[in-house]
């Protein structure tokens, strides 16, 4: 390839910004992860499983009624009607219960654990990548700033190069220069949007990234 060639650097992906907060994102997040979700109905089961075992140690209360519709049927000891209440408690049974009532408590904290852990951990991914899509903006934004001041430096030794003031080389040098500084503008522009599939990936709402491309209300 010449030289002296004119490179034109383009593309159709425009800057788009995006106002999720951090704090919605991570609630998003962990509304929509499937295996929290999974955690959470084990986290359920366990209560239940603790509200049984501990309905163990309360009294059992039973109530019956009987009425005879016919009482010709009757010997002479037989009520026609009765009602009754008993009430019965398991005073002793060799701490077996309260073995399984530690159990099911034990099972509890270690669910507990595992969701707190798994929340701990969506919030470390989306923060990650919420930090990674400001880095790469950020530098999107100020490489911006270096291509005006690499076109003006253009600008400027190709008339120093017109009047005889400079070489051909300085504008080569200073050409390559601004060159680099759009390319580096396009490939900060991929580290944007590549973060920001992520993160809506992570969130569970990938679709999103499509209205943001688009440039559609959020």
């Amino acid at each position: 390839m010449d030289l002296s060639e004119k490179i034109e650097v383009e593309d159709s992906l425009p800057f788009h910004e995006f106002n999720d907060s951090i704090e919605l994102l991570i609630s998003e997040a962990k509304n929509e992860n499937n295996i929290l979700q999974l955690i959470e109905l084990k986290e359920q089961q366990t209560e239940q499983k603790y509200n049984v075992e501990r309905s163990t140690f309360l009294p059992s209360v039973a109530a019956f009624g009987k009425y005879e519709l016919y009482p010709e049927y009757l010997s002479a000891l037989e009520p026609r009607w009765a009602v009754g209440l008993t009430l019965s408690v398991n005073l002793f049974n060799g701490l077996r219960d309260y073995a399984k009532l530690q159990a099911a408590d034990y099972l509890i904290e270690e669910v507990n654990a595992i969701k707190k852990n798994f929340e701990d951990k969506i919030s470390l991914l989306v923060n990650k990548n919420y930090k990674d899509i400001m880095n790469s903006k950020e530098k999107f934004i100020r490489n911006n700033f270096t291509i005006s001041l690499a076109a003006e430096n253009l600008r400027l030794n190709e008339k120093r190069f017109e009047t005889g003031l400079g070489t051909s080389l300085e504008v080569v040098d200073v050409n390559l220069a601004y060159e680099k500084s759009m390319i580096d503008s396009k490939s900060y522009l991929f580290d944007y949007y590549s973060n920001l599939t992520e993160l809506y990936t992570t969130v569970g709402n990938p679709q999103k990234v499509i209205s943001i491309l688009k440039n559609k209300e959020q």
